[in-house]
């Protein structure tokens, strides 16, 4: 086979993309000076988004109040804010009016969103927010130098373009971040003509095989049952220890245990990610990726994989990168294209055979040739784009 043989030219329909600043978002790991006076502003946000979403509900049952006066966002914004300041005043707080309004003003926002769903014919609702979610957070309207440096140490230094913006604070498992927005330069798309092309396909004993025209690749290969299910067994222990606990105390203390061990599981797979994802797009222009149905797989009706296989599907968090590879993509100006994979595993690749009771197999043979089922299938996704059968293109790097 020669070198780059496999070159694909895609469809002519797909737009080229121009370098262009953008603004994301980076999430900066910071550690508080003074954490209760940052949970206090945490129950203020939660409590004031909490009575405009009951507000809304009401609304909702009593359709002639949504045009009332003290529906209006200046009213409503003005009661909320009177209201949660009565109640921190008589528990001996400190009342933050910018942050309440703000989180009357993110009830808004989400009433908005909730509208339009509606008008398309999709089932949206208002939802509370409780003090049990494991992400907490609230909203500084300008984010200053002064409250940073006041309230945190920071891991790295904030960008420029995030002061004076409206910035997230986010309480996580025990962890601080900010949510700093950033001004990103993505590169310009690669012409159609004479990609460089891989075929990906996801797995669960390896996190990812990839197929090319001269090489195969596999990326993590036994990384969930080396790294990530030994801290799954102790999670599930401190599980148990904490629902036979009568103490508080000691309740607390095996949640921390149990934050700890969390956010070590999901950094080991968010690292695995952003390494894939970079390796990925470093050295290929194309990237063809299947939808990898793990909520469909996962459900117990009908269900032909067992419970363990299930949990580390979806401790792999898939569809976390697939979500991570598309920003990569858009970043620096490659393409993805999300493809169909039914069979690929199953069919031979080499002469188009179905095997319809492979089963959990690691390898798939005919009786003379054996090859790695991973590997199989990601060449049957190659071959798939070969003859044109691509699914759909998500034109990634669009502005």
């Amino acid at each position: 086979m020669s070198e780059r043989s496999l070159h694909l030219s895609l469809p002519t329909a797909t737009p080229s993309m121009a370098s262009a600043v953008i603004k994301g978002t980076r999430k900066i790991r910071v550690f508080p000076k003074n954490e209760p006076y940052l949970l206090e502003l945490i129950r203020q946000h939660r409590r004031a988004y909490n009575l405009a979403v009951a507000c809304f509900k009401e609304s909702d049952a009593r359709p002639e109040l949504r045009k009332s006066e003290e529906m209006k966002k200046t009213v409503l914004r003005g009661i909320i804010r009177e209201f949660v300041r009565d109640e921190v005043i008589d528990r001996g707080g400190e009342f933050a009016s910018a942050g309440c309004d703000e989180a009357v003003l993110n009830a808004f926002r989400t009433r908005y969103a909730v509208i339009e769903r509606r008008k398309k014919g999709e089932a949206a609702d208002f939802a509370f927010r409780s003090i049990k979610d494991v992400r907490q957070g609230f909203l500084i309207q300008k984010l200053s130098p002064s409250f940073v440096l006041k309230n945190f140490d920071v891991s790295e230094k904030l960008p420029k373009e995030a002061f004076k913006k409206l910035t997230r604070i986010v309480h996580e498992r025990g962890r601080w971040f900010i949510c700093a927005q950033k001004h990103i330069t993505t590169a310009q798309n690669a012409e159609t003509q004479g990609l460089r092309v891989v075929a990906i396909d996801p797995g669960v004993r390896s996190f990812a095989t990839s197929y090319t025209d001269d090489h195969c690749t596999t990326y993590g290969d036994g990384f969930y049952a080396s790294k990530v299910f030994p801290l799954l067994l102790e999670i599930d222990k401190l599980i148990g220890l904490r629902a036979r606990a009568r103490n508080d105390q000691w309740k607390k203390h095996y949640q921390k245990r149990i934050d700890r061990k969390v956010n070590r599981a999901k950094d080991l797979i968010n690292d695995l990610h952003k390494r894939v994802a970079f390796d990925l797009v470093s050295q290929f222009d194309v990237v063809l990726l299947p939808s990898f149905e793990t909520q469909e797989m996962a459900s117990k009706v009908e269900r032909k994989i067992r419970t363990k296989t299930v949990r580390s599907m979806l401790g792999l968090a898939h569809y976390r990168f697939e979500l991570h590879l598309k920003w990569m993509c858009k970043k620096y100006g490659k393409r993805l294209v999300i493809c169909n994979e039914s069979y690929t595993s199953k069919t031979r690749s080499w002469d188009g055979v179905i095997h319809s009771s492979l089963g959990g197999a690691k390898m798939i043979s005919d009786g003379n040739i054996r090859v790695d089922r991973d590997h199989n299938g990601a060449r049957g996704i190659m071959l798939r784009a070969l003859y044109g059968n691509l699914g759909h293109e998500q034109a990634v790097g669009a502005t």
